[in-house]
C-alpha cells in the first residue's frame, strides 16, 4: 500500500497547504532575524581614535593605546611632515619633544619630488607609500626604535591596524 499519493493529496488542500506554508514562511523570517543579530555576523567598526587631516587629504584610525597623542607640522621645501608623539616617560629614549617618543610621521611630498626621489635617498628611506592626493604622494613611516613603556603597546598588529584605516580623501 503507497501513502504517497495520498499524502500530496492532502497537501493539495488550501487548508493543509497554506498553514504549512505560514509556519515555513515564519520560521525563515525568524532565522533571518537571528542571523542578522548574531554580533558574529555583524560588521564591527574598528575602535580606535580617529585623526583627520583635510589640509594634506587623509585620516586615520590610530590605536586607543595613542590617547593622549600630540602632532606636530613641519614644512619642508618638497614635503610637509605630521609628527605623531606620544606620551613615554622612558629617559633613555631620544625625545624631539619633552616626554614624547616620535611613534609615526605622515609625509606629503610635492609629486614630482617623489618621482625624481631615489628609493635609498633620506627624504623616502622607511616611508611606505600610501597614494596620492590632490598630485601629492602619501607615505607613512613608524619609528624604527621603541621606548620601553611603549614595548608592550606596540607591535605589528599595531603598525598594521594603523595602514587598514589609513584613507586618503
Amino acid at each position: 500500500m503507497n501513502d504517497s499519493p495520498h499524502f500530496i493529496t492532502v497537501l493539495k488542500k488550501p487548508y493543509v497547504f497554506i498553514p504549512i506554508l505560514l509556519v515555513l514562511v515564519v520560521l525563515t523570517v525568524f532565522m533571518v532575524i537571528a542571523s542578522l543579530r548574531n554580533p558574529a555576523n555583524v560588521m564591527q567598526k574598528p575602535v580606535g581614535i580617529k585623526y583627520s587631516n583635510s589640509d594634506l587629504g587623509f585620516s586615520m584610525l590610530l590605536p586607543e593605546s595613542f590617547e593622549y597623542f600630540q602632532t606636530q607640522r613641519i614644512n619642508a621645501d618638497y614635503y610637509i611632515d605630521i609628527e605623531i608623539f606620544v606620551p613615554t616617560t622612558d629617559r633613555i629614549y631620544v625625545q624631539e619633544v619633552s616626554g614624547y617618543g616620535k611613534a609615526m610621521v605622515v609625509r606629503s611630498y610635492e609629486r614630482s619630488f617623489w618621482d625624481g626621489l631615489d628609493q635609498n635617498s633620506e627624504e623616502r628611506a622607511g616611508f611606505l607609500y600610501q597614494g596620492l592626493v590632490s598630485n601629492r604622494a602619501i607615505a607613512v613611516k613608524f619609528w624604527s626604535s621603541i621606548p620601553v613603556d611603549w614595548e608592550n603597546k606596540w607591535n605589528t598588529e599595531a603598525q598594521d591596524f594603523i595602514l587598514k584605516n589609513f584613507k586618503l580623501d
